[in-house]
């Protein structure tokens, strides 16, 4: 059970996304085959995955654009150098729009790794990582040249 909650807090760390994992991929790996065939995932957890993205999806949608307007109101407040005590009070809401944000995202993530079995979980913790390392390997190619 930590392993799981470990991994899930891995992914969001390093910025992994439900549905987007890099250029080349799916932008839902539970319904790709080829991902789906490597984790040896059933159609039924396939479901069961998508319909906890499908009950989660509003909410993130609604709690960013909160943290979006939250973040101009504030971005707008430092530019007209506001009052210290109004603009740390809008702080204070933005870090708690963005706390909402990270804890829905976090528990979507960890409710569509517990229906993988333990070894589904580590096999997508290894394609998790392998794509994190093409991403990372594309990038650094732009930057070199």
């Amino acid at each position: 059970m930590f392993r799981r909650i470990a991994v899930v807090v891995a992914l969001v760390a390093v910025g992994v996304t439900a549905t987007v994992w890099s250029q080349n991929r799916p932008r839902k790996w539970w319904q790709d085959e080829a991902t789906m065939a490597v984790l040896e995932m059933t159609q039924q957890q396939s479901t069961d995955v998508e319909e906890i993205f499908q009950a989660t999806r509003a909410r993130l949608t609604d709690l960013k654009k909160t943290l979006d307007a939250l973040e101009a109101d504030l971005s707008t407040m430092v530019r007209e150098r506001r009052d210290e005590a109004v603009v740390a009070a809008k702080l204070d809401e933005v870090e708690d729009a963005r706390s909402a944000l990270n804890k829905a995202r976090t528990l979507m993530l960890y409710r569509m790794h517990r229906v993988l079995t333990p070894e589904e979980d580590a096999k997508l913790k290894e394609l998790f990582d392998k794509w994190e390392r093409e991403r990372r390997g594309r990038s650094g190619e732009r930057h070199s040249s």
